[in-house]
């Protein structure tokens, strides 16, 4: 797991116990259970998961061979020289949507020719389109869909932009 149920701020202290109960259940069926770092296996063994001998740590980690791809044809176009910001991500209200829209609104605001290119899908995604339609903002952010070709758009993102509300170490940094 990259985070737990009970770990998030919205659990109530209730529901924090409940999952805790049902994570500790699991635990007597798991022969093993891996962890991204020293840090999170110790919080497992902390919470009395799992037997501290069935806790793997295997790091977070991804390939650093990157080879430089173009755009697909299906991207709008970009000019030369244009600052580029990316996010890549479910869109979904964890993902901190109202502050990625209010953040999309200031900058366009200030700054006319900054594009903004969203590499993702979820089930907040029609009321994030009608938003930024809503505020004249549909020619300066693309919303391009779930992608399996996001390596080759790192290299155009001047900024890459993470309006998370909590999240574990997400892949899309270490990319």
């Amino acid at each position: 797991p990259h985070t737990l149920a009970f770990q998030s701020p919205d659990c109530t202290e209730f529901s924090a116990g409940m999952y805790r109960l049902i994570e500790r259940f699991a635990g007597s069926f798991t022969d093993r259970l891996v962890a991204l770092s020293d840090i999170q296996k110790q919080r497992f063994e902390d919470e009395g998961l799992v037997d501290q001998h069935a806790i793997a740590v295997i790091p977070n980690g991804v390939s650093l061979k990157v080879e430089p791809e173009q755009l697909p044809s299906d991207v709008p176009e970009l000019s030369e020289g244009q600052p580029i910001v990316g996010f890549v991500g479910r869109l979904t209200l964890q993902k901190g949507l109202p502050a990625f829209r209010e953040t999309v609104r200031r900058v366009c605001a200030k700054h006319n020719t900054v594009k903004f290119l969203v590499l993702g899908d979820g089930e907040e995604r029609k009321r994030l389109q009608t938003e930024l339609d809503a505020l004249g903002l549909t020619d300066r952010v693309r919303l391009l869909g779930h992608r399996n070709d996001v390596r080759c758009f790192y290299p155009r993102f001047d900024l890459l932009m993470m309006t998370s509300d909590y999240e574990g170490l997400p892949y899309v940094v270490l990319e």
